[in-house]
């Protein structure tokens, strides 16, 4: 329903949901070793963000915290007893607060599992790993948390481990088929065997076409003879993405993983060295290949500029220069039609 970026260290995302709609809070709080004032700052920043949010919504705040939750039974109700740590440092106790202020759960650590599966966060320093990602969720919505738990498998390249949490729950989705808009791959005309091909093609079929009175049915007849000539000779242009990325960085990628399934298993000297250096070599290789998909590019448009193709020579710079285009929301109204004028958006916001 919504993204609202609000600070560096927060954001907002809404989902609509069947019963009630879903509010998501990705926050990161300062390390433990901030100043009062940064981590007084972050928390009532958060408390701000959930008061400007609709009251009937599910809130689930997921994120970074750098806490500690220790085992008090002070926090057996916020937090439950499965918590890795023994003792609660400043900033869990700012935390526990938080939650219990605005009536919310620690649910990361109210399930039993392995130690293993509770730290999400391992010191790169030595073998030590912490347990301060955490998800807290409105306790009115408790029923639908399944189960929440650490995942050592996924590769982030970080040295947080990925925290999941299974959520029952049902969402309205609506979904559009959308036409993909297809583009000839008009490169291919600057061939003149191509083109002839294409003409004859085209004058071939047009022979055939038996002459109609109908001036309508006579334009279809010719449309289509010319689509399909250009489907068979010229073809449709297909979208590239990430081609620097080839079976080499697939290779390399598999190896990385690899090594750190093995540095997870058996954490020695010798794993960690492995690692850290497949690590090092797949940042080298992309770095690499990113330089040679950018100078093949800086090529292919000197040449267009001597061969005088103006129209690849300029499609060419502005590829280069194009900036990060983020995707526009559309806002749409109860017929599905897009609402374009300033007042009627500002009715449907106040609607949602």
């Amino acid at each position: 329903m919504g993204f609202e970026p609000i600070n560096e260290r927060m954001c907002k995302l809404r989902i609509r949901g069947k019963c009630y709609n879903i509010t998501l809070i990705s926050a990161y709080a300062p390390t433990e070793d901030a100043q009062d004032e940064a981590k007084e700052q972050f928390y009532e920043e958060l408390n701000i963000t959930l008061e400007q949010s609709s009251k009937h919504d599910a809130f689930i705040i997921l994120g970074d915290f750098n806490v500690k939750v220790g085992k008090d039974m002070n926090n057996r109700l916020l937090a439950g007893k499965y918590t890795l740590h023994n003792e609660t440092n400043n900033n869990g106790l700012r935390l526990c607060q938080f939650a219990e202020m605005n009536n919310l759960l620690i649910s990361s650590s109210i399930y039993e599992h392995k130690k293993i599966h509770k730290g999400t966060w391992k010191d790169p320093a030595n073998k030590i790993i912490n347990q301060i990602d955490h998800i807290l969720i409105c306790k009115r919505i408790t029923s639908t948390i399944q189960n929440v738990r650490m995942l050592r498998g996924p590769n982030c390249d970080s040295n947080h481990f990925l925290v999941r949490v299974i959520i029952k729950q049902k969402i309205i989705t609506n979904y559009e088929k959308r036409q993909q808009k297809q583009r000839w791959d008009i490169d291919r005309l600057n061939s003149q065997e191509i083109v002839h091909a294409y003409q004859e093609n085209i004058g071939t079929q047009i022979d055939k076409i038996k002459v109609r009175e109908n001036i309508n049915e006579e334009w279809t007849n010719i449309k289509t003879t010319i689509v399909n000539s250009a489907k068979e000779i010229i073809g449709i242009r297909k979208k590239e993405r990430n081609y620097w990325f080839d079976d080499e960085g697939r290779e390399v990628v598999v190896e990385k993983n690899k090594a750190r399934n093995k540095c997870l298993n058996r954490n020695t000297r010798v794993n960690k060295e492995d690692y850290e250096q497949k690590r090092s070599e797949v940042r080298n290789l992309f770095k690499k290949k990113k330089k040679e998909l950018l100078k093949k590019k800086i090529e292919e448009i000197r040449e267009s500029k001597e061969k005088i193709l103006t129209r690849k020579f300029y499609k060419g710079i502005k590829e280069l220069n194009r900036p990060y285009q983020s995707r526009s929301v559309v806002i749409k109204d109860e017929h599905g039609s897009s609402i374009m004028e300033k007042r009627n958006i500002k009715w449907m916001e106040t609607i949602f």
